[in-house]
Formats: structure tokens, sequence, C-alpha cells
């Protein structure tokens, strides 16, 4: 076996496990400190095994586990962002909701046959109050 098919073949293992390694951080069975942990372990014996490689084939190689190590932070980072920011937003549409709906209640005098829709009404019935006074 040639150096090249070698390396991809080793490169191809290391794919292979990384696989497993974001599987199992991703079901919870590692903490992202013990999945760092091992990707910093595997970045060192890869040091030490391509050491007598082509420089280019090494680095491809060693820099392949600490790039997914990034990716797995990221994609953590995301999610965690997309939760917050959804969070935020169901809060402030729900005071904003809450406001305009105060205001409308307001906007409409207590004998009105209004005020009884406003209050028991579906938001397509109140989206036309609201129009009708001006919110």
């Amino acid at each position: 076996m040639d150096k090249s098919s070698e390396c991809d073949k080793i490169y191809k293992e290391l794919e292979e496990w990384f696989g497993r390694l974001k599987n199992a951080y991703e079901s919870s069975e590692i903490t992202e400190d013990e999945g760092r942990n091992l990707a910093e372990l595997s970045r060192m014996i890869l040091n030490h095994l391509t050491r007598k490689l082509p420089h280019s084939i090494a680095e491809r190689m060693v820099s392949t586990v600490g790039g997914k190590v990034l990716e797995l932070q990221q994609d953590r980072w995301l999610e965690e962002g997309i939760q917050i920011g959804e969070e935020r937003g169901i809060k402030i549409g729900k005071k904003e909701g809450e406001e305009r709906m105060s205001r409308l209640i307001k906007a409409i005098p207590q004998d009105s046959k209004d005020y009884e829709l406003a209050l028991n009404s579906t938001e397509k019935v109140r989206q036309k109050l609201y129009e009708k006074y001006g919110l």
C-alpha cells in the first residue's frame, strides 16, 4: 500500500471516528467538555502519527478534528441563539398583544356591543375591531 492510499485510509477512519464522536455528543452521551477533550487527545495522537507524513497531508488530518469540534460548538451556539430568539419573540409578541387588546378595550365604550364582542371574540373579529377603532 502506497503512502497516499494509506493516508486516505487514515483520513477516512478519522472522519468515521469523528462521526461517532459527533453522534455521542449530539445524543448527550458525552458532554461538550468531554467531546472537546477527546478531540484534543485525538489531535495530539494524530500529530504524533502524522509527524513523518508530508506537511500538507498531516495538517489536513489534524485540522479535521479541530475544525469538527468548532463546528459542533457553532451548531450548539446557533441552536441556543435560535431558542433564545424564539423565547424573546414570544414574550414580546404576548406583551404587544396584551397592550393592543388593552388599548382596544379602553377605546370601546363599555355599553357598546363591540365591547362584549372584543372580550369574547376570535382574533379575526378582534382584527376588524382594531381596524374600526384605529388600532
